[in-house]
């Protein structure tokens, strides 16, 4: 990954930053030939240019700039995000000034190597300390985007998958108009 990999997309080559007004991208199927799986992060590979954008972003540090601030046209030239603009984003930073309420479940794949285990752990912790309900499930030794190929009714969807969905419908039916057909 280098700077003219991601100047390369972002010139014009990834069709995500030349939509027609109304268009949406809603769908991606990822590079021909490669299909989605934990080990490329469910589309991403060397050479395709959506991928090479998303893994500078990532690789860089480049993402919150240019999500916040846009591209320059130049990376030497990328302003840095406030601390203003990164707590507007933040999850924690809103659960921690009380502007977050939203029961949460979280899966964490332990070993995922995008976003560490630790700050979901860490999320969890701080709505509870504040009476807010939320759980978060670690799964051991599985990267980011685990479980992409898990089917319902299999053993590992039923294991870490379905307490994620029941937390969800015993709060949407608890939270909800209070009848227990509505969903």
């Amino acid at each position: 990954m280098d700077v003219e990999s991601i100047e390369r997309a972002l010139s014009g080559k990834v069709e995500i930053f030349m939509l027609n007004v109304g268009e949406q991208i809603s769908h991606y199927d990822g590079p021909k030939g490669i299909g989605a799986s934990e080990e490329n992060l469910g589309l991403l590979c060397r050479g395709d240019p959506r991928s090479e954008l998303i893994l500078n972003l990532f690789a860089g540090g480049n993402g919150l700039s240019l999500l916040l601030n846009g591209f320059t046209g130049s990376l030497n030239r990328l302003l840095l995000p406030t601390t203003i603009q990164i707590q507007s984003l933040s999850p924690l930073a809103h659960v921690r000034d009380g502007s977050y309420r939203t029961p949460t479940y979280i899966i964490h794949g332990e070993k995922d190597e995008v976003v560490p285990c630790q700050m979901s752990v860490t999320f969890i912790k701080e709505m509870k300390a504040r009476g807010l309900d939320g759980e978060v499930q670690v799964v051991p030794r599985r990267r980011h985007i685990f479980d992409l190929t898990l089917k319902p009714g299999d053993a590992q969807w039923k294991k870490w998958i379905e307490p994620g969905y029941q937390f969800l419908f015993e709060h949407l039916l608890v939270e909800g108009t209070g009848d227990n057909n509505t969903r």
